[in-house]
């Protein structure tokens, strides 16, 4: 998000966008946590009495983190919705197999072919690092398309440059070495009530989803048969609503396409403002 979200910026988030929750617990209320000590008691079921919508394809999110820290906040931009298909193939984004436009938010890196040396040259280099280029030793930018259009208009030849890597692993492991941050998926959001059938490959992308945010273990027996609360079965339904985020600054961004889905209880409200 570094081109929606600079270092130092101020965001105001409205929490109550996508819904009020009343505490899971009476810890989790400060005035009561501090006059009465309360460090251990959990003795309030979660639950969201009033939703107002459910997040919106490029809204900006508040969410909790999926991974062990618990309550580290992060911020992304919703991509994909419950129930879509999502499809990254040279960077460009396919929602149920349409092309989504590039935000003028989003960061990709650029190589600017030029003579290095020139003194007109050098004051090129100077003004795309005034619109906020980073440059290293083979002269790349990291830069919006917006960006990359307007300094184009003005004479400089930026290319985007594509990357041979797949590091970091990408969500699900197993697709590693096969998909990458740049060639990712196809790969089905979880919707709420929506009924997979279990196969292998469908088992492998969705069994750590199942059981870390559905609560429930599916197993999977050598001959090939699949197993929750000792009983065979064949399909799975899910019990919640999942979204697919990413980072507008798509190069260096940790996102859905490293630590999976987020599923709607983990997003916690959208931002309005960003100074």
């Amino acid at each position: 998000m570094e081109t929606a979200i600079q270092a130092n910026d101020i965001i105001i988030v409205n929490k109550a966008a996508y819904g009020i929750n009343i505490p899971n617990s009476l810890n989790q209320i400060g005035v009561l946590k501090g006059l009465f000590n309360l460090h251990d008691m959990n003795i309030l079921p979660f639950s969201n009495v009033w939703f107002k919508s459910d997040p919106r394809r490029n809204e900006i999110v508040l969410f909790y983190s999926p991974e062990k820290a618990k309550n580290n906040l992060l911020v992304k931009r919703c991509i994909g919705l419950p129930g879509e298909v999502v499809y990254i193939k040279n960077d460009s984004v396919f929602i149920n197999s349409v092309v989504q436009n590039d935000l003028g938010t989003y960061k990709f890196d650029y190589v600017k072919k030029t003579d290095f040396w020139g003194i007109k040259e050098r004051r090129k280099s100077q003004d795309l690092r005034s619109k906020g280029g980073e440059q290293n030793y083979v002269r790349h930018f990291y830069i919006s398309v917006t960006e990359q259009e307007n300094l184009n208009k003005k004479g400089y030849r930026m290319i985007r440059f594509q990357h041979n890597t797949t590091f970091p692993p990408v969500f699900p492991s197993f697709k590693q070495g096969e998909w990458n941050y740049q060639n990712y998926g196809p790969i089905k959001i979880p919707k709420k009530n929506e009924q997979i059938i279990l196969t292998e490959s469908v088992y492998r992308i969705y069994k750590d989803v199942i059981k870390q945010f559905e609560g429930k273990e599916v197993t999977r027996s050598i001959s090939g048969v699949y197993y929750m609360d000792g009983k065979a079965i064949k399909t799975y339904k899910f019990k919640n609503d999942y979204y697919f985020l990413l980072g507008d600054n798509r190069l260096n961004a940790i996102d859905s396409r490293y630590f999976g889905f987020i599923p709607r209880i983990l997003i916690k409200g959208r931002v309005e403002f960003i100074k």
